[in-house]
């Protein structure tokens, strides 16, 4: 969990598997949480997006992090 800031930084779109309250990345809307049982149709999600679709929900989670974590 600790490198979703780090990845939320660098612009990037985040697949995260993950039992918890999926909170920054539902907020930003830079990603998906998944778990183990959705992580197949989250990834063939992304790879259904173009990547400049990527790169905008990625720096979605830029814009988020910058603004409620600096």
């Amino acid at each position: 969990m600790n490198k979703i800031v780090d990845y939320m930084l660098a612009g990037k779109f985040i697949i995260a598997q993950y039992e918890g309250y999926p909170s920054m990345i539902n907020e930003a809307k830079c990603g998906v949480f998944t778990n183990r049982d959705g992580l197949a149709n989250s990834f063939n999600d992304a790879l259904q997006m173009t990547s400049e679709e990527r790169s905008k929900k990625g720096n979605l989670g830029q814009s988020w992090i910058l603004k409620n974590h600096n």
